[in-house]
């Protein structure tokens, strides 16, 4: 009897033990889970912060270059615990540096290299008693001159070139006494016969041979040639990315259809766009040579590995904004100055012509055998945000399901969520809760993907829906605040 007792004992001893392991199991479990929860919140927190208070460096280092006092930031809406800050004492270990009147480099956060020109931005984020850093280097532009050439510059007949306070002086035509100083660089010889306003340096590696021109600004002559950046076109070939329009060689766009776009497309051989084209914040890549009439309008860029051809001009507004870039010759004609505008960088691997055309942004020719560069009859006008433009004009991020989000978020076929739909007075903008809305696809745990017109109203108030438009929201908004710190 006592033997049985004993048996019975140790049973429930041993089920007591088992049921202990188990719940000590539930609770780690869950303990884990919450802490890789708080972790993610704490790390999404520091970044947000960190992101605010380079934003503001930034801007402030806009209105002066030589910019180096404190910025603070605390939202205590969200987190009153929370706070990030950014100071330039080189004494602190955390400190930021401006180099950007620099002539030398400077050492900057735990040893770093800042070069001349650049500024590294570091913000300290503390979160919840953990402490946070973002960096960021940002600079002047890569394109600093209104003409680069690597080979020749000839300009013919009337010329005016300077640098652009605001689109807002465009508006009443263009003047000489619209401009400050912008630069030309010319790695060989330099033509201009005028009339010719030039607002700003010209420097040649050569001799200079000037005609009929007034000049506010220094001329170098037999200077030291400079590097010119390289745009390699193959980088930014779209070919293998998902939602691409592909166009074959037998079936190339129509010549007797304006092309408008928003996405990535790509054609191989040469194409023909005889009604012009229009971008919505598209890419087109041609494996080829390329010919537009009727100009190229909107938000974007144009790829060509062979020339590009271009006859006309754009909107020269603030929402209008795009980078041409060939590989071999390309030529950009207009029908007067006044009338025939174009905003963006222009750049060509070969010989450069422009003629009878405004052109707000930059005019480079990069070419290895040193092709030379024709200007006739041109306003040519420096404007820095029309040549940072980013070449990733795709919202990236998207598409990954997300435990912690109980779902998935990406970008809609045919969205018109695009970068050029969120550009607006020269900076880009957060979409509304509507247009994220109508751009993007959801999908739920055992559910279709769908549009949002798609969903139940049940679906559309529900919590889960509410976090994955807040984290499109912020997939979006950061690259926005990113794409505003690079212009």
């Amino acid at each position: 009897m006592r033997r049985s007792r004993g048996h019975i004992l140790l049973m429930i001893l041993l089920v007591f033990m088992l049921m202990m392991a188990l719940v000590a199991g539930v609770a780690s479990t869950s303990y884990l889970f919450q802490r890789s929860v708080d972790g993610y919140s704490r790390d999404r927190l520091a970044q947000e912060l960190g992101d605010s208070v380079v934003a503001t460096a930034v801007a402030r280092i806009r209105k002066a270059s030589d910019f180096s006092a404190r910025v603070d930031f605390q939202d205590a809406k969200v987190d009153t615990r929370s706070k990030a800050w950014l100071l330039f004492e080189p004494t602190d270990p955390n400190h930021s540096t401006n180099n950007i009147l620099g002539d030398g480099s400077k050492e900057g956060f735990r040893g770093s290299v800042v070069p001349a020109g650049t500024a590294e931005l570091v913000a300290v984020a503390e979160v919840r008693g953990r402490t946070y850093h973002v960096v960021y280097l940002v600079g002047k532009s890569p394109f600093p001159y209104v003409v680069a050439s690597s080979g020749d510059f000839h300009s013919n007949g009337p010329l005016l070139l300077g640098a652009l306070r605001s689109l807002d002086d465009l508006k009443d035509g263009l003047a000489a006494d619209d401009l400050v100083k912008g630069s030309l660089l010319s790695n060989q010889a330099l033509t201009i016969n005028g009339p010719a306003d030039v607002i700003g340096d010209l420097k040649t590696h050569s001799r200079a041979t000037l005609v009929g021109v007034n000049r506010d600004g220094k001329l170098e002559e037999n200077a030291e040639q400079e590097d010119i950046p390289a745009i390699v076109i193959s980088k930014y070939d779209p070919a293998g990315k998902p939602e691409i329009i592909e166009y074959p060689a037998a079936r190339p766009p129509s010549p007797s259809a304006k092309l408008e776009l928003s996405g990535l497309a790509r054609a191989s051989g040469n194409v023909v766009l005889n009604k012009g084209l229009v971008l919505n914040g598209g890419v087109l890549y041609i494996d080829g040579d390329l010919t537009i009439q009727e100009g190229v309008n909107g938000f974007g860029a144009v790829f060509c590995t062979g020339s590009l051809q271009v006859t006309g001009g754009s909107d020269l507004g603030s929402d209008s904004l795009c980078a041409l870039v060939a590989g071999k010759d390309l030529t950009l004609k207009g029908s007067g100055a006044s009338s025939t505008q174009f905003r963006g960088l222009v750049y060509s691997g070969g010989a450069l012509k422009v003629s009878d055309v405004t052109v707000v942004g930059s005019l480079v020719g990069n070419s290895p055998s040193g092709a030379a560069m024709t200007v006739d009859r041109a306003n040519l006008v420096y404007d820095p945000k029309a040549v940072n433009l980013s070449f990733d004009l795709q919202f990236s991020g998207f598409g990954q399901f997300d435990p912690l989000f109980a779902g998935k978020v990406q970008v809609a076929p045919g969205s018109e969520l695009t970068p050029g739909s969120l550009f607006e007075n020269g900076d880009f903008r957060r979409p509304t809760d509507s247009e994220l809305q109508q751009g993007l696809l959801f999908t739920l745990p055992g559910k279709p993907t769908r549009r949002w017109d798609e969903l139940t109203p049940a679906e559309q108030g529900s919590q889960r829906i509410g976090d994955l438009l807040q984290q499109g929201n912020d997939i979006v908004g950061a690259q926005v605040e990113r794409w505003n710190l690079d212009n």
